[in-house]
């Protein structure tokens, strides 16, 4: 086989976007990437640039938490990358749509499965012509939002004996999925976890609630003596937070013995956030996709406070954390806020995105899912951001 020649060679890419991709119980399976020329929009010529930096396994692992890495690839990409600079189990693959079938490509698709490597059929809809691909794929790609339940029955339907694995993408509410789950898909990708159930009844932790309206009413910058009031009313949040004050995703450089230790040296605003962070694990046990989102969030709502100064990164930090709070609890957003003793300012940014922490908080949000414009090109810390959520849930879901 003669490779293809690709002029992929220029600057580091960075990180566009992040979508996790999880199975029908909810935990995180793996998540698609998608990586940027600078001031570009998503890029294969992107990814290329990282598999040839050779920065390809080590820099994939920091983005995905170790998980696989999903990513987009033309029938040109996987042709010219013979062989592929990764280790089997690292990635799936992501075959373009309608792509040109002929021996070149089987021959490409067959070698990459005896070496271990997954391949996916992306916005897969079967027709005769790609029928030669189902041998190669261990996953195919419907978009439920573009062809629906019924279009997913087809797939399901002209699918072999010992068919790959149906991922639903595009799976915006919790109803959709459980409907693809009834119909046999076993992965998912989407937004619907971020959305209460309505049928889901759930009891409510009521000691979590309580310390979580304790935490956010500490506003501002809080004195030691009203933090060490919160966390010595419960022994086992002392513990959690001195863990996370110690861990990785802190970053600290000395280890801390006492909460006071940690308020002196990081401030109170910082151990504020991670006793919400804590308190967030605890409220989202069983949701680690949802936790994750949320984590993830709140640390971009605070990284373009700072980056634009409009907004107290404190307070933009607090309401990324906050935005999924109603999926946490199953409960409309407006009723919860009810129960919260949040500023004026932090509601109306979290109901209606208004003022300036709305802005920025609709501005992670539109981050988050790709969907940002010339802000998701200007906006450079998303990888860092990423790999800091991913450090930080290893000792917040231990």
């Amino acid at each position: 086989m003669t490779p293809v020649t690709l002029p992929y060679l220029d600057a580091k890419p960075t990180l566009l976007a992040r979508e996790p991709i999880l199975d029908r119980t909810g935990r995180v399976r793996g998540h698609e990437l998608l990586f940027r020329d600078a001031g570009s929009g998503p890029s294969e010529r992107a990814t290329a640039r990282l598999l040839v930096a050779g920065a390809g396994d080590a820099e994939l692992a920091s983005l995905t938490g170790g998980l696989p890495a999903w990513f987009k690839v033309s029938r040109q990409f996987l042709l010219a990358f013979d062989p592929l600079p990764l280790a089997p189990g690292s990635v799936v693959l992501e075959l373009e749509p309608d792509p040109i079938v002929d021996e070149a490509l089987l021959t490409r698709l067959r070698l990459l499965r005896d070496e271990g490597h997954a391949v996916a059929l992306d916005d897969f809809l079967p027709r005769d012509e790609l029928d030669p691909l189902l041998r190669y794929a261990r996953y195919v790609k419907v978009d439920v939002a573009a062809y629906g339940l019924g279009g997913l029955r087809a797939v399901l339907d002209r699918l072999p004996e010992h068919p790959p694995v149906v991922v639903a993408t595009n799976v915006e509410m919790p109803s959709q999925a459980d409907a693809c789950v009834r119909r046999g898909v076993e992965l998912l990708q989407g937004f619907f976890f971020e959305r209460p159930r309505d049928t889901e009844v759930r009891p409510v932790p009521i000691a979590s609630i309580d310390r979580l309206r304790a935490v956010i009413a500490l506003r501002g910058s809080p004195s030691f003596e009203e933090v060490e009031a919160v966390v010595a009313e419960d022994p086992g949040l002392t513990v959690r937070l001195l863990r996370f004050a110690n861990s990785a995703a802190v970053g600290a450089r000395r280890r801390f013995s006492s909460v006071r230790e940690a308020l002196v040296l990081l401030g109170s605003e910082r151990v504020r956030q991670f006793m919400l962070l804590v308190l967030l694990s605890e409220l989202g046990e069983g949701r680690p996709a949802l936790v994750a989102a949320s984590v993830l969030r709140g640390r971009l709502c605070e990284a373009l406070a700072r980056e634009l100064g409009t907004a107290d990164p404190d307070t933009a930090f607090t309401a990324g954390v906050l935005s999924t709070v109603d999926a946490l609890l199953d409960q409309r957003l407006f009723d919860v806020l009810k129960t919260l003793p949040v500023t004026e300012e932090l509601r109306w940014a979290l109901l209606g995105r208004t003022g300036p922490v709305g802005a920025i908080l609709d501005t992670a949000i539109r981050l988050e899912r790709n969907r940002a414009g010339d802000a998701g090109a200007r906006f450079a810390h998303l990888g860092e951001a990423v790999s800091w959520t991913d450090r930080a849930l290893a000792d917040l879901l231990v």
